[in-house]
């Protein structure tokens, strides 16, 4: 007869404490089009999702929408970028550009009206800036000019022509441009000495020189605006944000998205009261966000599919504040929807979210919501490499660990291990029934077996876009790789389990007993050969 008698040790395996959180990239900017979303990582890796009917998203996913972050794998060094209707732009530390998906107008900046399946790369240099409009783009360069591509039907270049350019041509008139914002037809640009210009559509007043008119070719000087330091563009509206945080704003006010509380378009520069703290303002389309210096995010305008994230679908005349705190960067948008930055270092969307745009597996949200992806089933099998175990193996020891190889990139991981206690068969005389807490020595223990990874929460990386290596970060003194899981596994949750045996004889320190024990804690004792094991759960949580 058998008797099993439990020695009693649950270990805590865990770095410095039960849960640690690796240090990882981290999202610093977004942007968004037409169902497409682009994100920017603190390492310079560009992410993408959303519909992809004309390759915007940078990768092939054979025309299908992808529901959650998808790195391009191609671009690297990346320090800013820009969405359009349906096209991407990325910008290198060293001032280069590259540029993907429709390409019909131009927008490209290749020389072209061909449509690029993947990042290529653009002739103009020094690029210090990107930003897009609907279908054509801008490039800030380090002598302060600023160059134009794409459609110009409304004089949106700023060339002084309403012909479209495949080749980015010089905006005249400007320099010392320090940044510029594209609308749906029209532009705003602000200088180093805080001056402000607008041109292109006039339709309803977004130039802001007092009436609504034609194409206005080249850029118009807002004279009485001084101190601007940040300008945005939604679709015939603009906004200039001063250095104090007091906002002016101009055009279109169908939805209200001018703010005053009405729908009656200015034809010219008009303070904005409502709101005077200011960090950035975030025209989009025909809805607008403010980011308050205090983290705070408001909107106003079109509510529709709940894009001013407060909860309801109703249009807002005046700000309303948006569900969200901790508000780091606002991602601008071409389409219904919104993305935020938080402190805490993860991505937020809301809105409508056709075309799997917000990222997180779902439709459409009035609310904002982490960007995370799809749930998945139990999927895979792990692989566990050796382990380097302490000299000492009891319920207090800590196991430092390196993440070797986890087949996604993400902004850092947590680990943590349990384990049930240790069993072993066969006759005892020595501790009878017994239970205690023992010292094992670690040459006595040997890792093995394996189960399936179960995702409790999270995704899988596209099966065309493959797998990405994830160099090791050590977590803790001592390099322990522990775990490699088969390709197709990304942001999210995992759990599997290993067995942990120990070979015997052998003989072990006796670290606590039971009141009923015949032994006591610095008690050595013997064991009987046979094999002893317990059951070990590894739970990994990545970054968002």
């Amino acid at each position: 007869m058998y008797i099993r008698v439990l020695i009693g040790i649950m270990l805590w395996l865990a770095v410095h404490n039960p849960v640690v959180q690796a240090a990882g990239p981290v999202y610093v900017q977004a942007c968004g089009g037409n169902e497409f979303t682009m994100a920017l990582k603190s390492d310079g890796t560009v992410w993408s999702w959303g519909s992809n009917q004309q390759r915007q998203l940078g990768y092939d996913s054979s025309s299908a929408a992808v529901s959650f972050p998808t790195r391009i794998q191609s671009l690297h060094q990346i320090k800013d970028i820009a969405c359009g209707s349906t096209s991407g732009y990325a910008l290198e530390d060293d001032g280069s550009v590259w540029s993907w998906g429709r390409g019909a107008e131009g927008q490209l900046g290749l020389g072209d009206s061909q449509q690029r399946d993947e990042p290529t790369l653009l002739s103009l240099t020094d690029v210090t800036q990107v930003e897009a409009g609907v279908h054509f783009a801008f490039f800030v360069r380090e002598d302060g000019t600023l160059w134009a591509v794409g459609d110009n039907q409304q004089g949106q270049l700023g060339d002084g022509t309403s012909v479209g350019k495949s080749s980015p041509v010089q905006v005249l008139g400007l320099s010392a441009v320090r940044s510029v914002a594209a609308g749906g037809a029209h532009s705003v640009a602000v200088t180093t000495n805080g001056h402000v210009y607008a041109w292109g559509s006039n339709s309803y007043g977004g130039i802001g020189n007092g009436g609504a008119g034609p194409p206005v070719t080249t850029p118009y000087w807002h004279s009485t605006l001084a101190n601007i330091v940040s300008v945005s563009a939604g679709s015939d509206s603009s906004f200039a944000m001063e250095d104090n945080g007091q906002v002016w704003c101009w055009g279109v006010n169908t939805y209200g998205q001018l703010g005053f509380g009405d729908t009656v378009r200015r034809y010219e520069p008009t303070l904005f009261s409502a709101l005077t703290n200011a960090a950035s303002i975030h025209a989009s389309g025909d809805y607008t966000h403010a980011r308050l210096s205090n983290g705070e995010l408001w909107g106003w305008g079109s509510n529709w599919g709940g894009k001013l994230g407060d909860g309801t679908g109703t249009d807002r005349h005046s700000p309303v504040q948006t569900q969200i705190e901790g508000v780091q960067f606002v991602g601008g948008t071409k389409s219904n929807f919104v993305l935020a930055g938080r402190t805490n270092d993860l991505l937020y969307s809301w809105g409508n979210g056709t075309g799997a745009v917000l990222g997180y597996g779902g439709g459409s949200r009035a609310l904002p919501g982490l960007v995370t992806g799809t749930m998945a089933a139990a999927k895979g099998t792990a692989t566990f490499s050796p382990v380097v175990l302490p000299s000492t193996l009891h319920s207090l020891a800590t196991l430092p660990i390196t993440v070797s190889d986890l087949r996604g990139y993400n902004a850092g991981w947590m680990l943590g291990v349990s384990a049930s206690p240790f069993y072993w068969s066969g006759l005892d005389p020595t501790t009878g029934s017994s239970s205690m807490i023992a010292s094992f020595p670690a040459s006595t223990l040997t890792l093995n077996g394996a189960s399936p990874i179960t995702v409790l929460q999270g995704m899988e990386i596209d099966a065309v876009h493959g797998p990405k290596y994830l160099p090791g970060q050590i977590l803790g003194s001592t390099s322990v790789p522990i775990i490699q899981a088969d390709a197709g596994y990304g942001t999210g949750k995992y759990e599997t389990t290993l067995s942990l045996a120990l070979t015997v004889p052998m003989t072990v320190q006796v670290l606590q007993a039971s009141p009923v024990s015949a032994y006591t804690p610095g008690d050595t004792i013997g064991l009987l050969a046979g094999t002893y094991t317990c059951t070990l759960t590894f739970t990994l949580t990545s970054g968002i």
